[in-house]
């Protein structure tokens, strides 16, 4: 793919894809912080029991699905408009795969996401999420 045809490309969906960043800006400010609202505050920090992992493997499909879409969505909205990193967060949090601990807390060690989800939270009046490091940030 030339740049000339990367340009065109743009170009010619230019409308398209305002449309579309602006739907899922939108979307965004009402879908994910409802979401961090509804989980309970020891959520970073309690275990996954059985009942969560079990369920057909069409669900457990639709579920990682759905996870790979929303990371996809969230590294798009670092460069346009969006939380991008809460985002990509919740896809993690939908998806089931070794390691996927270890890769949630590297993103929960960010002092600064761990300060805008429970900003989101004190804006509806819900109690701090609490962290693996016993911090209430």
């Amino acid at each position: 793919m030339s740049i000339k045809y990367l340009t065109k490309l743009l170009e010619d969906n230019a409308e398209l894809i305002l449309i579309s960043s602006v739907s899922v800006f939108i979307v965004s400010l009402i879908l994910f912080p409802l979401l961090i609202i509804s989980l309970p505050k020891n959520y970073f920090i309690r275990k996954e029991s059985k009942k969560e992992n079990s369920g057909s493997l069409w669900k457990l499909i639709i579920k990682n699905i759905l996870g790979v879409i929303l990371i996809i969505i969230g590294a798009l909205m670092l460069i346009l408009p969006g939380p991008g990193i809460i985002v990509m967060l919740i896809g993690l949090m939908l998806m089931s795969f070794p390691s996927k601990k270890k890769l949630k807390n590297y993103f929960l060690s960010n002092q600064t996401l761990r300060k805008e989800l429970n900003w989101i939270r004190q804006r509806a009046d819900k109690e701090a999420f609490v962290f693996s490091s016993g911090n209430k940030e």
